[in-house]
């Protein structure tokens, strides 16, 4: 069986490399801080929430938080609406849908509506 040798001029180049590229590039901060959006919500959304199923409640604050959070995964499903393309729509379950904002410094949530509702609602978007 062959031996491996260890080349320590490889192990300098190497070495030469990485110091060179880390010349390149500013020193990594401790921590780094991604300011997280803000939830807005509409004035009379908490008591609106109470007329949903508590399962579509709890499902929409869910994605709202993992949204916020910058989830990936919250994002599974989100549609932009055609005539009001700034507005976005997300499932809850399979009868409500979740309109939204997602705006650089917040989200500004518009209204948790049953899934008939959808296209009414949109025209009062417009």
């Amino acid at each position: 069986m062959r031996e491996l040798s260890h080349n320590p001029h490889r192990a300098e180049t190497q070495a030469d490399h990485a110091a060179q590229e880390d010349e390149l590039l500013l020193p990594q901060e401790a921590e780094t801080h991604h300011p997280l959006p803000r939830i807005e919500f509409p004035r009379n959304f908490p008591e609106r929430l109470n007329d949903f199923p508590h399962h579509i409640a709890r499902g929409a604050m869910s994605i709202l938080g993992r949204l916020a959070g910058g989830d990936p995964a919250a994002f599974n499903g989100a549609k932009c609406i055609k005539g009001v393309p700034t507005v976005v729509r997300q499932r809850v379950g399979i009868d409500f849908r979740l309109l939204l904002r997602l705006l650089p410094d917040r989200i500004e949530v518009i209204d948790l509506i049953p899934r008939q509702d959808l296209e009414r609602r949109i025209k009062t978007l417009k």
